[in-house]
């Protein structure tokens, strides 16, 4: 599923709005905490509950790549990683 549109929504925050109509909102620690990267999911990211970005970039048709202030800025979210994630912070 393909983003129709991504906005920050705040220091810490931004949405998603969905080709199917459904809008995700996400907190940057939540983010960062669900790295794809290897490196993280080998130890674990440690996540600040204030995270910042440098930038976030498409990588193709597939994903984001997010630069954080601290942390890892190797991993590719891939649209249906984000899914996932805002799946999972709506039914927490």
């Amino acid at each position: 599923m393909q983003p129709k549109s991504i906005n920050q929504t705040g220091p810490q925050t931004f949405t998603v709005v969905w080709k199917d109509a459904v809008v995700m909102e996400y907190r940057l620690a939540d983010v960062q905490k669900s790295c794809p990267c290897a490196h993280c999911r080998k130890v674990g990211a440690k996540v600040q509950e204030e995270v910042n970005v440098r930038s976030i970039e498409t990588v193709g048709r597939y994903g984001l790549r997010f630069t954080f202030v601290t942390g890892c800025d190797r991993g590719v979210y891939t649209y249906s990683l984000l899914r996932r994630i805002g799946r999972q912070l709506k039914s927490s």
